[in-house]
């Protein structure tokens, strides 16, 4: 078995400063979901979406944290996805246990 990880995606952003969710909040779709739909017609942010490694650089620039430390964490973390799902994975592509992936 055999991954790869796509180092240049996009990061999408709310268009509205996140808080907390309390009562007030929890139905402002644009502050705690960042897809298209949600967020297209807001005019709070021009352009919600960003290059990862851009990203990437802001975080290392005002955090100081470095972005091999993240992708080692990302890499760990798909190994350990993919090492939990290979058994699941074998019985339904090898030997016919045709059956959802998923509960």
């Amino acid at each position: 078995m055999r991954a790869y990880i796509f180092k240049d995606g996009l990061v999408r952003f709310c268009t509205t400063p996140y808080e907390p969710p309390n009562e007030g909040n929890l139905k402002d779709a644009r502050m705690h979901i960042t897809n298209h739909a949600s967020n297209q017609k807001s005019k709070a942010i021009k352009n919600p979406k960003r290059p990862v490694s851009l990203v990437l650089a802001q975080v290392r620039q005002v955090y100081g944290y470095d972005p091999e430390d993240f992708w080692q964490k990302v890499e760990a973390l798909a190994a350990n996805t993919f090492m939990a799902m290979r058994p699941d994975m074998l019985d339904f592509y090898c030997c016919g246990k045709h059956r959802p992936l998923h509960p």
